[in-house]
């Protein structure tokens, strides 16, 4: 008999597909970028 299956959380399946913990600097990157485009300093 297979072991019962258990769900993961979001975390766990950002791990699993990444190879690392989630973290806010990739969604940040992109942000400034984005709006550095938009808002020249």
């Amino acid at each position: 008999m297979p072991p019962p299956s258990r769900v993961k959380n979001a975390a766990e399946i950002i791990e699993a597909a990444t190879g690392r913990p989630p973290s806010p600097e990739p969604f940040l990157r992109y942000l400034e970028e984005k709006y550095a485009v938009l808002y020249p300093a």
